[in-house]
């Protein structure tokens, strides 16, 4: 393998393994809670939800916004980025 291609593998590498790295700490919560942990127990780890409501069929509809202050750099402009879970419970709460 001549050093490019070497060097290039290895950047894709780590590129990959940083997005990982860098997963926001709701996504992992939720990820492992998923079918199995109850509306109080994720209002517990994630505490109050920005909107509650009814779905259709009588299920429960918590939805949560993380949002936080992206500071400005060399190369981007400062701002705010938000990431939205909809959350969707049984009748059961699960």
């Amino acid at each position: 393998m001549t050093p490019f291609r070497w060097l290039s593998a290895m950047t894709a590498v780590v590129g990959l393994t940083g997005c990982a790295v860098f997963e926001a700490k709701e996504i992992t919560y939720l990820r492992s809670a998923e079918n199995r942990a109850t509306q109080e127990e994720v209002k517990q780890r994630l505490g109050p939800p920005a909107l509650t409501k009814t779905g259709p069929a009588a299920e429960s509809i918590l939805v949560y916004q993380v949002r936080e202050q992206q500071p400005g750099g060399r190369y981007n402009a400062p701002g705010m980025w938000c990431d939205e879970y909809v959350l969707t419970f049984d009748g059961q709460a699960i």
